[in-house]
Parts: structure tokens; C-alpha cells; sequence
């Protein structure tokens, strides 16, 4: 049995769009311009806050901050393992606190490039979390 061949129908402007390969894709210059901007900051941001780290870290051993929250560790438990978490507890909170305002500035950046769209106040919330 042989079947009859109908003539191609003609591609509607969608079809012939999704059937088009893609082989390159470039941003306009204001684009790329914005896309550099966008990564000169984050890269700022990223070798500040390794700085930031180093440098807080490097206060709290000359404060003998480890010294101090093992003796308040001792004081509040004789169990090893909850006086480890009081004491990890508080280092993370000081780095933490330390790093708030490079996170700050990082999350007005996200939102001026249009990468996020939380809220101030939802933002914080899942920081403090």
C-alpha cells in the first residue's frame, strides 16, 4: 500500500525559530560591560572577605580568644563535646558578625544586577539562621 506524499507545509515563525541551531551567543556592549563590572566586584568581594577572615582570625589569636572560650566552655559543662560546640558556637558567630558587612554589600549587589529579588528583611532572617 502506498501512501501519498503532501507537500511540506510551510514553518510558522515559531517552528522555524526552534529548528534554527544555535552556534554563538553575544552580549551587547552595555551587556558585557555590566557582565565585567559584575565580576571585578565579585572577585573584590571574594579576595576582601578572605582578607577579612585572615585578619579576624588572626586578632582573635592575639586576643587569646581560644583561651578565654575554653575556659567559659569548662565552666558550663565537663562533657568534651559540648564544650567543643560552645566554643565552635562562638567562633562562627565572630566570624560571622565580622563578615556581615561585606554580606550586606554582596546581597545590594545581587539585587542591582537584578540576581535577587529577597528582601531586605527576608534576607536577614536567613542569614541569622
Amino acid at each position: 500500500m502506498k501512501t501519498a506524499t503532501s507537500p511540506a507545509a510551510p514553518l510558522t515563525p515559531g517552528e522555524a525559530v526552534a529548528r534554527q541551531t544555535i552556534t554563538a551567543y553575544t552580549l551587547t556592549p552595555e551587556q558585557l560591560e555590566r557582565a565585567h563590572a559584575l565580576y571585578r566586584t565579585r572577585v573584590t568581594l571574594s579576595f576582601a572577605s578572605s582578607l577579612l577572615g585572615l585578619a579576624v582570625l588572626a586578632a582573635l589569636v592575639w586576643w587569646r580568644f581560644g583561651p578565654r572560650m575554653q575556659r567559659l566552655a569548662e565552666r558550663l559543662s565537663r562533657r568534651r563535646l559540648l564544650q567543643a560546640a560552645v566554643v565552635v558556637s562562638a567562633l562562627q558567630l565572630v566570624l560571622a558578625l565580622a563578615q556581615l558587612p561585606l554580606n550586606l554589600y554582596a546581597h545590594r549587589v545581587a539585587v542591582a544586577y537584578g540576581l535577587s529579588v529577597q528582601g531586605w528583611g527576608s534576607w536577614l532572617a536567613d542569614w541569622g539562621k
